[in-house]
């Protein structure tokens, strides 16, 4: 019941920051395709470099965007933000070795189901930590 009212209190900046994301998911598999196809590069450092060029599209959206958090200084955001992608960072390359080299399937694949992992919790931090306003600090759901 709570995540039900979560979810339409906030339906607007969950729609805002699946947009942002979807892009940030466009970016990054156009990267990781170019890098992984074209230059050739292991598949981890192709994703690396797709992974950077997605996050920094993702965090000037969301902050402008999604949570129109503007006012609040980047000092105070970037080391927070800085912080969840280590995490998503983390999430991202663990998804990808389980996926090509546990399951022997496409890094592709790898790269799709890390961005499917990712965005739940990057929503979570993005909204409770990163860009929270005063009110929804230390509040889940």
């Amino acid at each position: 019941m709570r995540l039900l009212r979560f979810i339409l209190t906030n339906k607007m900046s969950i729609l805002s920051f699946l947009t942002v994301g979807a892009i940030a998911a466009a970016i990054n598999f156009s990267s990781f395709s170019f890098f992984w196809r074209v230059t050739q590069l292991n598949y981890n450092v192709a994703a690396s470099f797709a992974f950077v060029l997605a996050v920094i599209f993702h965090f000037n959206a969301n902050r402008i965007f999604t949570f129109k958090s503007q006012s609040v200084g980047l000092d105070q955001q970037l080391p927070k933000y800085s912080c969840m992608v280590l995490i998503n960072y983390a999430v991202t390359l663990l998804v990808m070795h389980i996926v090509v080299e546990k399951i022997h399937l496409s890094p592709y694949l790898g790269n799709i189901a890390a961005i499917g992992f990712t965005v739940f919790s990057g929503y979570l931090m993005s909204h409770y930590w990163v860009f929270a306003k005063k009110s929804t600090q230390g509040e889940l759901f």
